[in-house]
């Protein structure tokens, strides 16, 4: 049996509340479920940015060279009118990076729900509140997928509690070898510095 959550529920009640829900579901369909019978299978991590008038350039993203399979280093992106709204760098079920338009994503899926909990962030944080029309092209999500051949083959992450023990730095190494930068005079791009979207992506890693 596979369960499996959406950023919603994770964002309103926190991992451990959906955690119960799990063992509690599996338990009614399948019957008491122990520890060592429960594996981990694929976790994402998302940071939400408000960044006004930012343009995504698939060629800022650089990749450490350590990424030496193909699939490691193939990037899809998603524009339209010659602006790209999404890129990916990585391919699952291994690890992969994600920058997108979250606004764009809420609106077209009427996740409107999503206004409140930023909005209550806001407010926590002493900001004014942001609305739809006020923040086109503003709202952007950079999300972090790791999935079971990179979590049990690469890390040797089988449990939500040993996740949960590395989370942190587990990302932050994914950011380290997978950046968003700014261009420089210098033509090597790997020597490029960190753009300040992906300064703030590792700081709150």
């Amino acid at each position: 049996v596979r369960v499996s959550a959406k950023s919603l529920p994770l964002a309103l009640n926190g991992v451990r509340a959906v955690e119960a829900d799990f063992i509690a579901l599996v338990t009614a369909l399948c019957g008491n479920l122990t520890p060592d019978a429960a594996s981990l299978g694929r976790v994402d991590y998302c940071l939400d940015f408000l960044i006004p008038e930012f343009d995504l350039n698939p060629e800022q993203f650089v990749m450490h060279s350590r990424l030496t399979r193909a699939t490691d280093r193939e990037a899809s992106e998603v524009g339209r009118s010659g602006r790209t709204s999404s890129m990916r760098i990585g391919k699952m079920p291994g690890q992969q990076v994600a920058v997108y338009d979250k606004r764009a994503d809420v609106m077209a899926k009427s996740k409107s729900v999503w206004w409140e909990i930023w909005n209550a962030n806001r407010a926590a944080q002493g900001l004014a509140p942001i609305a739809p029309n006020t923040t086109q092209r503003s709202l952007w999500r950079v999300e972090f997928r790791a999935a079971k051949d990179y979590l049990k083959k690469r890390k040797g992450i089988t449990t939500l509690e040993h996740f949960l023990r590395v989370g942190g730095s587990l990302f932050s190494e994914m950011a380290e070898g997978i950046r968003y930068v700014s261009p420089a005079d210098d033509t090597n791009r790997a020597r490029w510095p960190s753009h300040t979207l992906w300064i703030a992506v590792r700081s709150n890693l």
